[in-house]
């Protein structure tokens, strides 16, 4: 459920956050395409530039924790999937 809710939820975050400066440029009239244009290059600025900033500090844990993330990945399709027995004679047992 957490991985189909997250991306709305950051979604309707940033949406929130975003929208005093759509308001803002719109009072200033702007057109609306136009704040909407400048609204979401801000916003996707923003979000490059803290991933940029926080990637030097998530990568050596990426690098750590890959190799786990691959075990468990296998375990999983392996108990899904066993050896030796093909999607079809796995129905029928």
């Amino acid at each position: 459920m957490a991985e189909i809710f997250t991306p709305f939820l950051a979604a309707f975050i940033l949406a929130y956050a975003l929208r005093p400066v759509a308001s803002r440029l719109e009072g200033l009239h702007a057109p609306p395409a136009v704040s909407a244009t400048v609204t979401i290059i801000f916003g996707l600025s923003l979000v490059t530039g803290l991933f940029l900033l926080l990637v030097p500090f998530g990568a050596p844990l990426v690098e750590f924790l890959f190799p786990v993330w691959v075990a468990t990945i296998s375990l999983f399709l392996l108990i899904k999937n066993p050896v030796g027995k093909t999607s079809a004679s796995a129905e029928t047992a």
